[in-house]
């Protein structure tokens, strides 16, 4: 191996960081998401860096200048903000007190909080009346549901499961004022937005992680509560019974006990006697991203703390075995399963370092039931991550997720000692 594993690290580190310093390097979602990373990386390398909070810091009020109504807002979906509260919340967390200075400490206390807020009562707007992501069935048309709509078939698309969260609103009628949707999704119909309101597993699992962060760092019962209801949503959607509507994906082989995680909930709720297909599905029923089976690994080896259900461990060991023999080319982490590339690629290419950043949590987690897995090689895993991490060595600089990705994996494979 001729490539520095240390230095391509750095490299990416620097570059992420120079992101934050140009305005049109990155939108909402993405530095939250980058700046999760970075952290990792200055406590596992370890590194030092005393400046980006600061420098963080000060980008995330810029992106917060335009007006609430403003078309310039990057911060729309609930999914959004999601990203920036749980990469905030390390600043409750003393693993983390030496890259959030006592000047900062309490601003990224306070975005965690806001974001959080947001999440689950909804977006401030002057016009329309939000209230979360966990309600926005009931609040569908800023919650005035016109029901002869909604109950039509060609219509219909209520939740086949309770407690789950959708990253955006519902509306069918157009909002010329004030709405932060793009053309595409405005009106916000998910029977005709193709960025529609989903119940998305990103979505899910980014409100799952952050309700049990939220609930770990301040110990707000509303975070719990809203925790254990999403463990519901999940388990309902993980049940095998439902065979090809599970959002467990299995493997065509019968014994192979391996899954992975759907990007979405494929049906709605029963509808003269057949569950109706939810409509402009990502690419098809089997596409599965690779940030999302982090989030739903993290959460479960989180969860494992409110619950004792070696259920959630063998879940959390299925997929990630799902992702060592299914989700790699060549023994390397890919950011999608199948191969086939979706349209918003440049955002679902971070799949692989956002999978590699909470495989790292997870396996540090107390009494993670994934450790064993890596430390015993189960599925190759060491190889795949040894693979995946020479790579991300050699790979080309690129834009903002494409650091993300050498950096997330490069710092994983550090921390659990597959690389020095």
């Amino acid at each position: 191996m001729t490539c520095s594993y240390s230095a391509a690290a750095k490299a990416a580190y620097a570059a992420m960081k120079d992101c934050f310093k140009k305005s049109d390097c990155g939108d909402y979602w993405k530095l939250g998401n980058a700046f999760d990373t970075m952290t990792e990386y200055l406590r596992w390398w370890p590194a030092t860096d005393s400046s980006l909070a600061q420098t963080v810091y000060k980008r995330y009020q810029v992106l917060l200048e335009p007006p609430i109504c403003s078309k310039q807002r990057s911060d729309c979906w609930y999914d959004d903000f999601s990203w920036w509260g749980i990469a905030s919340a390390k600043a409750f967390d003393p693993a983390y007190d030496s890259f959030f200075p006592a000047s900062y400490k309490a601003q990224f206390q306070t975005i965690a909080r806001e974001t959080w807020t947001t999440v689950i009562k909804g977006k401030s707007n002057p016009d329309w009346t939000y209230k979360g992501a966990p309600n926005v069935w009931t609040n569908r048309d800023n919650g005035n549901p016109d029901k002869a709509y909604w109950d039509n078939k060609a219509n219909w698309a209520t939740p086949r499961f309770p407690k789950g969260v959708w990253q955006y609103d519902i509306f069918h009628v157009k909002r010329e004022k004030c709405e932060c949707s793009p053309g595409t999704s405005n009106p916000s119909d998910p029977n005709k937005a193709d960025l529609g309101p989903f119940q998305n597993t990103v979505m899910n699992g980014l409100y799952w992680v952050l309700a049990l962060r939220m609930y770990k760092f301040t110990k707000g019962p509303s975070a719990l509560d809203a925790a254990k209801a999403e463990y519901e949503f999940l388990k309902a959607w993980f049940d095998e019974k439902l065979g090809p509507d599970s959002l467990l994906l299995s493997s065509t082989n019968p014994n192979d006990p391996t899954k992975l995680v759907r990007e979405r909930v494929p049906t709605y709720a029963e509808l003269d006697g057949i569950y109706p297909k939810v409509k402009r599905w990502a690419v098809d029923p089997g596409w599965c991203w690779g940030g999302d089976q982090g989030l739903i690994l993290g959460g479960l080896v989180e969860y494992l703390n409110f619950a004792n259900d070696q259920q959630i461990a063998a879940w959390a060991q299925m997929i990630l075995g799902g992702v060592a023999t299914r989700m790699v080319k060549e023994k390397v982490v890919q950011p999608y399963y199948p191969d086939t590339p979706p349209d918003d690629y440049q955002d679902y290419k971070c799949g692989n370092g956002v999978f590699m950043r909470y495989l790292l949590t997870s396996y540090v987690s107390p009494n993670s039931p994934i450790k064993v897995l890596i430390d015993q090689n189960k599925f190759n895993l060491r190889d795949v991550l040894l693979a995946s991490a020479e790579n991300a060595c050699s790979a080309v600089a690129g834009d903002l997720f494409d650091n993300l990705n050498v950096l997330s994996t490069l710092t994983t494979a550090k921390a659990l000692k597959i690389i020095t």
